[in-house]
């Protein structure tokens, strides 16, 4: 995750993106990729309840 928020943080960076603009961006990010990955993990830990 941390790499694909470096990433986007160069092509902000690229784009003329002030520090504020790229924080808020990055953060938005982040949130969505942390939920994506909870969500992952709480489909994983059903999926294992359900094989036992």
């Amino acid at each position: 995750m941390l790499s694909n928020l470096e990433s986007h943080n160069a092509e902000l960076i690229k784009d003329g993106k002030s520090k504020e603009e790229r924080f808020e961006v990055l953060s938005e990010i982040a949130k969505y990729q942390l939920n994506i990955l909870n969500n992952a993990e709480k489909i994983k830990l059903l999926g294992s309840n359900n094989e036992e």
